[in-house]
Order: C-alpha cells, then structure tokens, then sequence
C-alpha cells in the first residue's frame, strides 16, 4: 500500500510491539529489516474530494480513540493544523464503519465551492450519501473494503464533535 495518497492506522496486539504495514511478497516497500510478524489489522482511509480540492497530497490520521462502540479514528482532509476532518467509528469486530464529516469539513467544502475548487455546495456533497472508502487488511483475509455508512453525528457518542484532538 505504499504509494497510495491515504491515511493509515496500524492495530497491534497489546503483547506484540512489532509489525510494519503489510506488503506483497517480494515488494521493493517491504521492511526488511523489521521483526517478523505483522498487524492484526492495517486500515486505510481514502481522501475526500475536499482533500483533494485543497491541494493536499495526502489525508492524515490524527487521533484514534476506543470507544464502548469500537474504535474512533480522526483523520483530517485539509491542510496540516486545519481541523477539516472525518470521524470513523469502526466496529468492535471490524465488520462495518459509521463515518461523519466534522462541521469544519462542511465550511471548507463551501469555502473551496465559493472558489470554484468544488462543482457543488456542500450540502450537494456526495460523499455524504457515498462515505470515503475504508480499506481493511488483516493476515487471513487479505485486503478487503469495509463497509461504511454516513452518520449524521459523531459515530461513537452521538454527541456535537468535540474540539480537534492534538496530531500525534
């Protein structure tokens, strides 16, 4: 997967420190001097339009959080200490994602629709209807895409979005 233009997360086991993203045999990417074993879980987020119509060469994870709903992941789509971002909540069993742009994510979309980045006012957005992909890899399936469904609030407490949380 490396190459690609989209954020990352890697989920370890807790007794296991080690692990690098996961590679095709023979990958010229492939992390030959890391120790063997890799993810549980390796996640990819695509970049929205609005990333894309900023400029920005690639979406970043800001903050992943466990949730009693499963796992939040913040991944911002705008340029860098911007807080334009998607929320992600994954399942606990990683069969599904619920995702919600932040209000930050609609302003920009006007804004860069105002400038004429855009063809279409945020409230037209299709990614509202048609959410981002979200990649999965895990070691005894391989790559798989998740299915994702927009929330119309913040997918782990349904509570306004809170302030950005701080880049890693």
């Amino acid at each position: 997967m490396r190459g690609t233009t989209m954020a990352r997360e890697g989920a370890l086991r807790a007794d296991s420190g080690r692990g690098s993203s996961p590679e095709d045999e023979g990958s010229p990417f492939a992390c030959t001097g890391c120790t063997p074993g890799g993810p549980e879980r390796y996640l990819v987020f695509a970049p929205t339009e609005v990333s894309r119509a900023s400029g920005v060469p690639y979406n970043r994870t800001l903050d992943v959080v466990p949730t009693g709903d499963g796992i939040q992941v913040w991944v911002q789509e705008g340029p860098v200490g911007s807080d334009v971002a998607w929320v992600y909540l994954i399942s606990p069993d990683f069969s599904s994602v619920r995702a919600t742009p932040a209000d930050s994510y609609s302003a920009r979309s006007e804004a860069l629709h105002a400038s004429g980045a855009l063809g279409h006012p945020a409230a037209e957005c299709p990614e509202r209807a048609t959410p981002p992909v979200v990649r999965m890899w895990a070691p005894s399936s391989g790559w798989s895409v998740l299915p994702t469904v927009v929330a119309a609030s913040v997918p782990a407490t349904d509570r306004p979005l809170p302030a950005r949380p701080a880049p890693r």
